[in-house]
């Protein structure tokens, strides 16, 4: 995602912070200065706390939801901190409904957990305090810096209450939030996936626009931002599943292309970037003198050497020797999988003899994809 920036690696997963999370810092200034009336700094700090405690705690949620993905073979590109959550960036979603459902129920399983963990610190707590905390909380006065409560107690509090609100919050059964995704995939046991889709991405949809009423009738903005980002995502994965099932119906061949330049391993880079630049193919196959397969080349490793200078350098410094292929007949989804799974954007392609025949690359599934909706409009 653009406007973001790496501020950790954790598992082997990069932890984005995306730019409008400062955002949250200017609110929390914005908060204390309109209640307080002048810099607080004892509050600022604790409410800062607060609010980086909650996000490393959003951290395990996603990581909950990226490490059991990790257990089904699905890799995590990366998890993204955004003002209203994480997002883990599967590479895929787990083919089958009951290892999506481990994979949704883990994030907020992660929560109830550290809910439990943190739970005995609530013991410092006075029962005067508890009633003058929960008393605040029904009254809904907007006064975060309630009288006779201190940011520690408010933030010892939190530690609990947060956790239980995130995953109370993520299993609403509404897309694309975890619920949904757990409804999706009971609803995957008995229907097709891309109705159960449909359903779940439906309830979502809704329940944007209770929230956006809702920020409407209140004024509460932050309730309208959760709904726009839920309504966006919620189209987003039913139009996703529909090109999955398209992928799923259509095969190698109708996406492959047959007629391509063969490049040697003694070729410069040069004759590839220019190939290239003729915006008719972006990924090539490797042969040698007797023609036969040796490596694979693809666009953003052109690019790489064009910005490095290294056009003079041969192909065979930069081509990719280790590389799987595909049938003809086998579908077009199964095709995406080994590329991701390869870290290719090419495949040779192979008919049921093992003779090649073409390659594909995403350029011409994009493009099969783009004549199927075409003929459907």
């Amino acid at each position: 995602m653009k406007g973001s920036i790496q501020i950790a690696r954790l598992f082997g997963i990069p932890i984005q912070l995306h730019w409008s999370f400062f955002l949250i810092l200017g609110w929390i200034v914005y908060i204390v200065l309109s209640r307080k009336g002048y810099w607080d700094w004892h509050s600022l700090g604790w409410t800062a706390l607060s609010v980086f405690v909650l996000f490393f705690c959003v951290v395990l949620h996603e990581l909950g939801h990226a490490l059991t993905a990790r257990r089904y073979g699905v890799k995590t590109r990366n998890i993204m901190l955004l003002p209203i959550g994480g997002l883990a960036v599967l590479e895929r979603l787990p083919e089958k409904p009951k290892q999506e459902l481990w994979v949704a129920l883990a994030g907020p399983m992660v929560n109830v957990g550290l809910a439990v963990f943190f739970a005995p610190l609530l013991l410092l707590l006075s029962h005067e305090k508890f009633r003058q905390i929960f008393g605040f909380i029904i009254q809904q006065d907007g006064n975060f810096f309630a009288r006779h409560i201190l940011p520690w107690e408010w933030f010892i509090f939190g530690l609990v209450a947060l956790n239980l609100i995130v995953a109370l919050f993520n299993l609403l059964p509404a897309f694309p939030m975890d619920g949904g995704r757990i409804l999706r995939a009971f609803l995957s046991l008995r229907l097709a996936r891309i109705r159960a889709t449909r359903i779940a991405t439906f309830l979502g949809q809704v329940f944007a626009v209770i929230l956006l009423a809702t920020a409407w009738e209140y004024g509460n903005w932050a309730a309208g931002i959760i709904g726009v980002f839920v309504y966006f995502n919620a189209t987003v994965e039913y139009r996703s599943a529909r090109e999955e099932q398209l992928l799923e119906r259509l095969s190698v061949k109708d996406a492959m292309r047959r007629q391509f330049s063969r490049l040697y391993p003694k070729d410069e880079m040069a004759r590839a970037f220019q190939l290239l630049r003729q915006d008719k193919e972006h990924n090539f196959l490797v042969f040698d003198h007797w023609q036969n397969l040796q490596a694979v080349l693809s666009e953003e490793t052109i690019l790489k050497t064009a910005k490095n200078n290294r056009l003079d350098h041969k192909v065979e410094q930069w081509a990719g020797k280790e590389y799987d292929y595909v049938f003809e007949d086998e579908s077009m989804k199964a095709a995406m999988l080994r590329m991701q799974k390869s870290g290719q954007s090419v495949l040779p392609v192979c008919n049921r003899y093992g003779r090649l025949t073409g390659l594909i690359d995403r350029m011409g599934v994009d493009h099969a994809l783009r004549l199927q909706r075409q003929l459907k409009s």
